[in-house]
C-alpha cells in the first residue's frame, strides 16, 4: 500500500473528510456555517491584499514586543495574515471542520467573539514569553487556532473516550495527549513553525474545554437576540448554501456538565474526532 493510500485510509482522516462533506460541494447534506465560510474567504483576500499592500506583513504580525510597545491591534490581527500561500491553505484545511463544527454547537455570534479572545490568550504569554527567550521572532498564520479548536475536541473527547487507539496499532495513549503528540510531530516536519506559539494555542484549547473561559466569551444572550433580532431581515438575505447560527437556537447546549451520558460535539459516528493536519508560523 502507497504511502498516499495509507493516509486516506487511515480512519481519523476519513472522518475528517467525512465531516468537511457535510459543509462543501453541490450536495452537501449541511450548509456550511456562516462565520467559518466567512473567515476561510477572509483569510484568503488577506492573502491576496498583501501583495497590493506588503506592509501588512510587517505590521499585522505579532513579536513579543507588542505589549510593550502598546501595540495592542497586533494581538489580534497576527491569525489573520499568512507568509505564503502553503501556509494559508493548510491552515484553512485545518481549522474548517473543527471550526464548523463549534460554530454549528455554539453559535456565530459566539464563534466570533471565542475566536478574537483565544487569539488574544494565545498572544499576551507568546509576548511575555518572547521578550526573554526569542526578542526577534514575530509570528502570524491561523495555526494557534487550529490547535486551540483541536485541543478543545480532544478534551470533549475524552470525557467520553479516556484512550485513543493510535492508527494501524495496538498502542492506546490518553485523549488528552493528542495535541501534544501533534505538536511534536509538527515541530519536527516543519522546524520554522511556532513551537510555543502552538503550545499556548493547545493551553487556551484546555481553558477553552474546561470552561474558564466561559465568563469571558459570552456576551450578554439579551443583547446578543436584540442585535439578531434587528438584523434578522439581513440575515434571511443569506443564500440558503450559508448557515447562520442563531444564539437562540444554541444558548442552552452550551457549556453543559460534561459526563458520558451527554452527547458531545464529537461523539457521534460523523464526526471529526482526530487530530488534523496543522502547519504554519503559528
Amino acid at each position: 500500500m502507497s504511502l498516499l493510500s495509507s493516509i486516506y485510509s487511515n480512519p481519523i482522516v476519513t472522518q475528517y473528510i467525512a465531516l468537511a462533506k457535510k459543509y462543501l460541494g453541490p450536495n452537501s447534506p449541511q450548509s456550511p456555517p456562516a462565520l467559518t465560510l466567512g473567515l476561510c474567504i477572509f483569510l484568503t483576500l488577506v492573502y491576496l491584499y498583501s501583495f497590493i499592500q506588503p506592509s501588512i506583513l510587517e505590521s499585522w504580525p505579532l513579536d513579543p514586543y507588542a505589549i510593550y510597545n502598546l501595540e495592542m491591534s497586533k494581538l489580534t490581527t497576527y491569525p489573520l495574515i499568512h507568509e505564503n500561500f502553503i501556509h494559508l491553505i493548510f491552515n484553512i484545511i485545518s481549522i474548517y471542520t473543527p471550526l464548523s463544527q463549534f460554530e454549528k454547537s455554539n453559535g456565530t455570534v459566539h464563534t466570533g467573539v471565542v475566536l478574537n479572545f483565544l487569539a488574544t490568550l494565545i498572544a499576551i504569554p507568546y509576548c511575555l514569553v518572547g521578550m526573554v527567550c526569542y526578542p526577534n521572532v514575530s509570528v502570524l498564520g491561523c495555526s494557534g487556532w487550529c490547535f486551540a479548536m483541536l485541543t478543545y475536541f480532544t478534551y470533549m473527547r475524552s470525557q467520553v473516550q479516556e484512550f485513543t487507539k493510535l492508527p494501524n496499532t495496538n498502542f492506546e495513549i490518553p485523549t488528552n495527549l493528542t495535541p501534544f503528540i501533534l505538536l511534536i510531530i509538527i515541530g519536527i516536519i516543519v522546524p520554522s513553525s511556532s513551537f510555543i506559539g502552538h503550545l499556548f494555542g493547545i493551553l487556551a484549547g484546555f481553558l477553552l474545554g474546561f470552561g474558564y473561559l466561559k465568563n469571558f466569551t459570552n456576551p450578554p444572550f439579551k443583547l446578543i437576540l436584540k442585535i439578531e433580532s434587528k438584523l434578522e431581515n439581513l440575515i434571511d438575505l443569506l443564500p440558503d448554501e450559508i448557515h447562520y447560527i442563531k444564539e437562540k437556537d444554541v444558548a442552552d447546549l452550551r457549556y453543559k456538565p460534561l459526563d458520558s451520558n451527554i452527547s458531545l460535539p464529537l461523539h457521534s459516528n460523523d464526526v471529526f474526532v482526530g487530530t488534523g493536519n496543522v502547519v504554519g508560523s503559528n
